[in-house]
């Protein structure tokens, strides 16, 4: 016989197993989630952080599920020509967007035709860094050259910021001098921004002696970039050889108002002479260091391999450098032939008297040099007469030509070795004109001694 009880207890036991198989069986309640539609109005692509809304011209309507109470990040970019003009729906303006799943949530993205737009090209002569607002442009020492896209008729301001131990020279192109550049964009532009040493004072470019060691000169030219320095002297044989060297010019600690260049001099061999057919120079040489401390414009102490040396400003005419370039005096500096390397030209004038000296290769292709000795040019006595004489008030006359005589010099002191006075080994190694182009010349046309002529302009860094 079945006993009652047995039989109740057998049921419970079942219930309860059929309860504990139905729970295991069910799926866990689902996590709560909302949807987030996105609209696109006019031509560009959305997407969205967390990943998940991707709208472009193709899908212009998108939706994407997110977990309840999260923040999803919406972002825009246009296409083409196509400027965002805003947000309606969860999120307004023309700023971020950000919006709160705590339901379901809908946005559109505006966008509208932006008209034409132009590229701004900024170059950097030196390190530093140029960025522009609104934003599209970061040029630095590792993209010296960059370019960027805007909308006709936007006003771009550009911010340039000097490397360490630099200056802000100014601007060229579209803008000019040091101050703020803006540029609208109207066409296609361009800009470079000019970075120089942060010294407070320029040395002169020209050229430089020791007056206790005639015999020996160096040109000097220095303009917004490195600065080219260039020796005059003569080697254990007698000869005439140059040495060459460029570098930076850095401010020194601060206190002592000085700056300093440094540089490593060079010798090139097997180049062009002074009347033959063009040839690149073939060999180079390193002489050794130079470092060059400037004291203000015109004094320095040199550093040569060997020795060091007491540097100021040779002045030749007058009271030289103190007196500016007149209008039609051709610039100071160095001169070379933009199609044939290797030949240079310093060129200085000071109170209407030129002084050039030339340095290049001789027959077996070692390193010579030649000097025109100073001398008034062709037309000092009519620049001297009064402006109005021909042609009215406030005429300039054109630069005019310079004739002179290439001096050839010998035996003199070498770097690093003792003082000795030098000797003149051809007084007339052939007849120099140089025919300059335009007032404020930095350029012309050089006559060689067998008549041919070549085109020379400054080296402009």
């Amino acid at each position: 016989m079945v006993n009652a009880n047995n039989l109740i207890r057998l049921a419970t036991s079942v219930s309860f197993a059929v309860l504990a198989a139905v729970l295991l069986a069910a799926p866990a309640p689902a996590s709560a989630q909302a949807v987030l539609s996105v609209n696109l109005n006019g031509a560009g692509i959305v997407g969205s952080s967390p990943a998940g809304i991707s709208c472009n011209v193709l899908v212009t309507s998108c939706q994407a599920t997110f977990a309840s109470g999260s923040t999803v990040i919406v972002t825009v970019q246009p296409t083409d020509a196509n400027v965002f003009t805003g947000w309606s729906g969860a999120c307004s303006g023309t700023g971020g967007c950000q919006v709160v799943m705590n339901g379901n949530q809908s946005v559109t993205a505006s966008f509208a035709n932006g008209g034409p737009q132009y590229p701004l090209i900024v170059s950097l002569n030196r390190a530093g860094q140029v960025s522009s607002n609104p934003g599209g442009l970061v040029c630095n020492a590792l993209t010296p050259g960059c370019s960027g896209e805007f909308a006709a008729g936007t006003s771009v301001t550009l911010i340039a910021t000097p490397a360490q131990g630099l200056r802000f020279a100014g601007w060229s192109g579209a803008c000019s001098g040091a101050g703020t550049c803006v540029v609208a964009m109207t066409a296609a532009e361009s800009v470079t921004a000019n970075f120089g040493t942060a010294c407070a004072f320029s040395p002169e470019a020209g050229w430089w002696w020791n007056p206790a060691a005639a015999g020996r000169g160096y040109f000097i030219d220095y303009q917004a970039g490195p600065m080219y320095f260039v020796a005059f002297a003569y080697d254990n044989a007698g000869g005439a050889p140059w040495y060459a060297a460029s570098g930076d010019v850095a401010p020194n600690p601060a206190g002592t108002g000085s700056c300093t260049f440094a540089g490593t001099l060079q010798t090139y061999g097997g180049g062009q002479t002074l009347a033959g057919a063009y040839r690149s120079p073939t060999s180079t040489a390193t002489l050794g260091p130079v470092s060059i401390t400037f004291t203000d414009a015109t004094h320095a102490s040199a550093t040569l391999p060997g020795e060091t040396v007491a540097l100021q400003r040779y002045i030749y005419a007058g009271n030289g450098s103190a007196t500016p370039e007149g209008p039609a005096d051709p610039r100071t500096g160095i001169y070379l032939n933009p199609a044939e390397g290797g030949r240079g030209f310093g060129i200085e004038v000071q109170n209407g008297v030129l002084y050039m000296v030339s340095w290049m290769y001789d027959g077996s292709g070692n390193p010579v040099w030649y000097a025109s000795a100073p001398g008034l040019d062709s037309a000092a006595a009519e620049r001297a007469q009064p402006r109005d004489r021909c042609c009215g008030p406030g005429y300039i006359p054109p630069p005019p030509p310079y004739f002179g005589q290439w001096v050839e010099y010998a035996n003199g002191q070498t770097i690093g070795g003792p003082y000795r006075s030098p000797s003149v080994a051809n007084p007339d190694a052939g007849s120099v004109t140089m025919q300059f182009a335009a007032q404020n010349a930095a350029a012309g046309t050089l006559t060689l001694p067998n008549g041919v002529q070549i085109p020379l302009q400054r080296y402009i860094q």
